[in-house]
């Protein structure tokens, strides 16, 4: 870099005109860490001197991220990183700025995965099967992990080995490693908590753990609601039911073994065998979709105690009339069904669909996913009145804001468990959509173990 470079803030599609809050901003001064290794890359932070401030829009368009809390490790959360990068390695950068959030580890597991090259000034974010990951393009941005409802600046995009490969985590700079260095560089920044400094007031102490004020808030509309699309067939089990008279997505399911999709009964009360199913679809308005099959149904099988007025017992089969074909790929493959018995209380659960992303809104071009945790039926009834019986799972946040939506219904509720994704949940009701204290409810699959069992003629009851 150098001061004739630019930094722009406020943009989201870096090919579009049209982002009224982006600002461009000249570069007064680069100061990198004095103790910068070019070959370890320890030490991969830096700071940018801007020659004039940044406004900062009442609308929080524009604002500044939290430092983080001294002393704190920060591992084994869930830590979300944004950039323009490629989407796949050796791919080119993307014009729209994309999301992914992976689980932070310790650095001893790090260092077993990268032979001893990870510093104290180093902490690593990834999945042991990859998938998810920064890539080229990301370097110089943002990990961050919410605490206390704010988010904390963790780390700064560094290195890695390829882009997402399994065992092959992102490793960044560790902020908390640099306070010391940002607050003695800087003047009246806003170190882990304290509010800028006055003009030749001491400098701000780096161990403080108040507040930040004005830092740390996102923006999100409500989106699934509150999601962020898919990789393509990243949930092969995904299943979009399609009107056979005017070709539209109404509802989802999903597959369970070759031949039988779960979906809502009260979707199932809508359909006929005219309709379609329509497996390894991404994009629903693209034929492009290599792995898309589409296929006629045979039988359509309500639960017999489906009650439409409360959505109790919210659970259908749907047969086709042939055998879905399984690529060896996964790109088409059945989800697991639940562990009878188990709760699924407090846990985190990821809703994929292409329904509205915010409420009353369309339904989405291509697929979506939110990830939220699910609650203890107590709770759930204490937000709907009494109105969630054993046949429900409820899952969202106390804030609002992530939720599934019109469009989403009959779509899966998954949790990862022991490696394998169960389908826990089918989505059924809710009032409106991402609603503050207004969970979304859900079929809760454990309940129908035994009559999905006898309806489709033994298919796999329980760890799939």
């Amino acid at each position: 870099m150098s001061t004739s470079d630019y930094v722009l803030v406020g943009d989201h599609n870096l090919y579009s005109s049209s982002d009224a809050n982006s600002q461009w901003m000249q570069i007064a001064e680069i100061v990198s860490h004095p103790s910068y290794n070019s070959n370890t890359l320890d030490n991969d932070i830096a700071l940018i001197r801007l020659t004039t401030e940044i406004q900062f829009p009442s609308d929080n368009k524009i604002a500044p991220v939290c430092l983080p809390t001294a002393g704190e490790m920060y591992d084994n959360v869930d830590a979300t990183i944004t950039g323009w990068g490629a989407q796949q390695e050796g791919g080119s950068t993307s014009g729209t700025l994309f999301e992914v959030t992976v689980p932070t580890m310790t650095n001893t597991e790090c260092n077993n995965k990268y032979g001893g090259s990870i510093t104290d000034n180093m902490i690593c974010a990834g999945i042991p099967e990859g998938g998810k990951d920064s890539c080229q393009g990301d370097s110089g941005g943002p990990m961050v992990v919410e605490e206390n409802g704010k988010w904390k600046l963790v780390g700064v995009v560094s290195w890695g080995y390829g882009c997402a490969r399994p065992d092959r985590p992102g490793v960044y700079a560790r902020v908390t490693q640099y306070l010391q260095w940002i607050s003695d560089s800087t003047t009246g920044v806003c170190v882990d908590g304290n509010a800028p400094a006055p003009t030749n007031a001491p400098t701000p102490d780096p161990t403080s753990d108040s507040d930040c004020p004005g830092c740390g808030q996102v923006n999100r509309a409500n989106r699934i609601v509150g999601g962020v699309e898919t990789e393509v067939n990243e949930y092969p089990w995904m299943v979009s039911l399609v009107n056979g008279n005017g070709y539209y997505h109404f509802c989802g399911g999903s597959i369970i073994s070759s031949q039988w999709v779960v979906t809502a009964a009260h979707c199932a009360a809508v359909m006929s065998t005219s309709d379609y199913v329509l497996v390894g679809d991404h994009n629903l308005y693209s034929s492009t979709d290599a792995n898309s099959q589409w296929k006629q149904i045979a039988e359509i099988v309500s639960h017999p105690s489906y009650d439409s007025n409360t959505l109790d017992n919210d659970i259908a089969l749907i047969r086709l009339t042939t055998e879905i074909q399984f690529p060896s790929d996964n790109k088409i493959a059945p989800v697991c069904l639940p562990t009878a018995g188990e709760m699924y209380d407090n846990v985190d659960a990821t809703i994929t669909g292409w329904g509205a992303q915010q409420e009353g809104g369309s339904t989405s071009g291509t697929l979506f996913e939110v990830t939220v945790p699910t609650m203890t039926n107590n709770e759930c009834n204490s937000k709907y009145g009494g109105s969630i019986t054993a046949n429900m799972i409820c899952a969202g946040i106390s804030e609002g804001g992530k939720d599934s939506c019109q469009g989403d219904s009959g779509g899966p509720m998954v949790v990862e468990e022991n490696g394998k994704w169960k389908l826990v949940g089918v989505v059924s009701w809710g009032y409106g959509c991402a609603r503050p204290d207004r969970p979304g409810v859900y079929a809760r699959v454990t309940q129908y173990l035994d009559w999905i069992s006898t309806s489709t003629g033994g298919v796999c009851p329980a760890a799939g």
